[in-house]
């Protein structure tokens, strides 16, 4: 948000939405509902899109009956799963549990894209069989790398923006990745799943750079 739209006070925000400030500032402090800019006085500042932020978190409480953890996800346009369907049931972070049936894997193997899956430290939980080629190492060795290890150092910062300070949902993420196998540019698209625990980063990839690995031989990518 560009500190121009920034010169809304505190309490012409209260107003607009129908809230107190001490909730504002409370959500603020414990659920991280808004960051708000500050003046050279320490002062807040927000902008509509706050504004717009805080409505939607009070409708998803009120009229959806969320609870504020969710309300404020849904609201940041984060996914969320009901506590009956979180992502360890369902196998996509199967590594934690040492087993290798995971169904996901069936679909993402078929899959020409890099995908991987990132805990919120940005240790890789698990990947597809394209994503542990381009990384040039058994799928196995992947759980619990750091994923910048395997990223250009000049865009080691921007890659761990993926997930600091928090898990986002990004398009279009440009990074460089330096692996044995390979160093080119690939386009990532980021997904946030949160479980009642913790919150996991998904991220499909593809290779933008004209030098890249083939990551599939012309006899499995045509089916001849």
């Amino acid at each position: 948000m560009d500190s121009e739209d920034l010169r809304l006070t505190i309490g012409e925000v209260a107003a607009m939405v129908g809230m107190s400030t001490d909730t504002i500032r409370a959500w603020e402090r414990r659920h991280r509902v808004l960051s708000p800019g500050r003046t050279a006085a320490r002062h807040r500042r927000y902008g509509m899109d706050d504004v717009e932020t805080l409505r939607r978190v009070r409708h998803n409480v009120s009229a959806r009956g969320l609870s504020l953890k969710l309300a404020v996800a849904e609201a940041h346009g984060l996914a969320f799963e009901d506590s009956a369907a979180r992502v360890e049931d369902h196998g996509a972070v199967e590594g934690h549990r040492g087993t290798d049936e995971a169904p996901w894997r069936a679909v993402a193997d078929l899959l020409p894209n890099i995908i991987c899956i990132l805990d919120d430290r940005g240790n890789i939980v698990d990947a597809n069989m394209a994503f542990a080629r381009t990384a040039g190492v058994l799928r196995l060795q992947l759980r619990g790398m750091r994923f910048v290890a395997l990223v250009d150092p000049a865009d080691r910062v921007k890659a761990a923006r993926l997930y600091r300070p928090r898990p986002q949902r990004l398009r279009g993420w440009e990074i460089n990745l330096r692996t044995p196998m390979l160093s080119g540019l690939f386009s990532f698209d980021s997904y946030v799943v949160l479980t009642m625990t913790t919150a996991f980063v998904v991220l499909i990839g593809r290779d933008l750079s004209s030098s890249g690995m083939e990551l599939w031989p012309k006899s499995e990518a045509t089916g001849a």
